[in-house]
């Protein structure tokens, strides 16, 4: 999702979603949320480990569901030059990746994970996504130095790849499907852990964000968008979307899986035949 330590936390899969954590049915400014307050720095969200936030994320456990990320996709060959750093000293809220020589590398900071609400299932769509900028394919961002699959581009490529692969081989890292999630994938399991997964995230975003106070929904839809812009961020509510028609194309099974038009024209073919 890329998570940088921006003014606000952008979120995998930039960057998601709560089913892991509580749910959250009103949103206020992160001043006024008595697990935000406490945290904030500078504009910046500063989680020191001497300062207790209340997450249930521990740092052994984090390094395990890391560890499980890592070989598993390792084992495939899909992440031959993939290299995840956890910095859990680290007080910022942050996951993104980045080139360094020949390698692709993500960067986990334990603020991120120290985070309240934090969880398996939001850690693990987090390594999904950020895997997205590094195989998802086009299409590409545009940024110099930073030729990674676009936000949209690597959340889709988390919920219609990652997620439910990694779900199947390690369950434990997941959530039991709300009613509403159960009622939209009809019994699909792989539907289930990508809309689970991708909710959690989502919403997860949102409370550690000064972006957005309108809680997104399964029953709402982002507008839809006239021009490609490969370098930004799409809305939570787009970014659910994504995280949504994937599920839902899991769930079908038809072959055709268009993303949402918040985030992708409808007039433009996809996928595109080249970079952009």
């Amino acid at each position: 999702m890329s998570f940088k330590p921006f003014n606000f936390l952008l979120l995998v899969l930039s960057g998601i979603l709560s089913l892991a954590g509580p749910a959250y049915s009103a949103l206020v400014h992160p001043k006024d949320d008595p697990d935000v307050a406490p945290h904030i720095q500078r504009k910046y969200f500063e989680l020191r480990q001497e300062d207790r936030p209340r997450s249930d994320m521990t740092e052994l456990q984090a390094r395990q569901l890391i560890s499980d990320f890592f070989d598993f996709f390792k084992l495939q060959d899909e992440a031959a030059n993939l290299k995840i750093d956890l910095d859990w000293g680290n007080p910022y809220l942050s996951a993104h990746a980045e080139m360094r020589g020949a390698a692709s590398v993500v960067t986990v900071w334990g603020g991120f994970l120290r985070a309240p609400g934090m969880s398996p299932m939001i850690l693990a769509t987090t390594l999904c996504h950020e895997l997205g900028h590094v195989i998802g394919g086009a299409p590409y961002q545009t940024i110099k130095g930073a030729e990674f699959s676009t936000e949209g581009q690597s959340d889709f490529f988390a919920g219609l790849n990652c997620l439910p692969r990694f779900a199947h081989a390690f369950p434990q890292y997941f959530s039991d499907p709300t009613a509403e999630v159960q009622e939209i994938c009809q019994g699909k399991n792989d539907c289930a852990s990508t809309l689970s997964a991708g909710l959690a995230t989502v919403q997860f975003m949102q409370k550690w964000s000064f972006v957005s106070y309108e809680p997104v929904s399964l029953k709402s839809s982002a507008p839809e968008v006239q021009d490609y812009r490969p370098n930004y961020y799409p809305s939570f509510q787009c970014r659910l979307d994504i995280f949504s028609r994937a599920a839902v194309c899991l769930r079908d099974r038809n072959g055709k899986c268009p993303p949402p038009t918040c985030w992708w024209p409808q007039e433009r073919t996809y996928p595109p035949t080249e970079g952009a």
